[in-house]
């Protein structure tokens, strides 16, 4: 499936290049185009993963740091048949993880400051969810969505939500950033079962409770302290807070934290 994504991506990226520079110069159009498309998929594909990672500003978690977060995500991506994923770290007192690669064996983490002050326990049942993710779902997928958005913002084609409203210019470039990011957003962002992957990742980590104190924790101070994540990076976190952004409305269709909280309580019989 992941395949078949990537070919149909390839082939919008080939048809919105080579199709107007076919039609205005006739095979030496298509010609063109097809060596834009072609330098364009190599660019997106060039140390994606390093300039993603760059974007977030984020910085590597050495094992001596932390060696009972990377001896639990040695533990943990073992028991699930994956090569531990790199642990990276970005600023902020806001609790934010995300977790994405370009292939199986190259994943990384990405958590706040804030993530690393959590518990054992707490890292346990947030780890387990994470990896589970990472192990059944498309984290590869959103990569080069998130890649892609990322290539879309650096020639200027989005803006901030605010100069959207008072210029025109910015209002165009937001409008022609929606339209170009639609068809790879339903293409690589797919339908995100995140109640399904709750469910599975606590019946590996047993720790019910835990997980739900722990989504609590992260819906209060997400709406305490907001956090404007890019919306080109968006797809890479797990818990993001909702857009107040209401052109990208159009794009949202994960459940919010209090909606996987009361589920996952009905699940257990517990109160919400």
């Amino acid at each position: 499936m992941r395949f078949f994504r990537f070919l149909a991506f390839s082939l919008y990226l080939f048809f919105l290049v080579s199709l107007p520079l076919g039609v205005f110069w006739d095979w030496k159009g298509w010609l063109a185009g097809t060596l834009v498309w072609l330098a364009g998929i190599l660019y997106l594909g060039f140390r994606a993963k390093e300039s993603i990672l760059s974007s977030m500003k984020s910085s590597p978690i050495s094992p001596a740091e932390h060696p009972s977060l990377h001896r639990l995500n040695q533990e943990l991506s073992a028991r699930l048949g994956l090569v531990p994923p790199q642990i990276e770290r970005v600023p902020g007192s806001t609790p934010l993880v995300a977790a994405f690669g370009f292939s199986p064996s190259d994943m990384v983490i990405v958590v706040s400051e804030d993530v690393l002050r959590l518990t054992r326990d707490e890292w346990h049942a947030l780890f387990c969810r994470v990896l589970t993710e990472i192990r059944f779902g498309d984290r590869i997928s959103v990569a080069w969505l998130a890649r892609f958005c990322l290539a879309l913002e650096r020639v200027g084609l989005n803006t901030a939500f605010g100069e959207s409203l008072v210029t025109s210019r910015g209002l165009l470039r937001r409008a022609l950033f929606l339209v170009l990011a639609w068809v790879p957003f339903r293409l690589f962002a797919g339908s995100q079962n995140d109640r399904a992957y709750d469910e599975l990742a606590l019946r590996i980590s047993q720790a019910r409770e835990p997980y739900v104190e722990l989504l609590h924790r992260f819906e209060s101070e997400l709406n305490r302290k907001p956090m404007n994540i890019p919306f080109a990076l968006k797809p890479l976190f797990l818990f993001a807070p909702e857009s107040e952004d209401p052109w990208m409305a159009v794009f949202s269709g994960r459940d919010s934290l209090g909606q996987r909280i009361r589920w996952i309580s009905q699940r257990a019989g517990q109160p919400s």
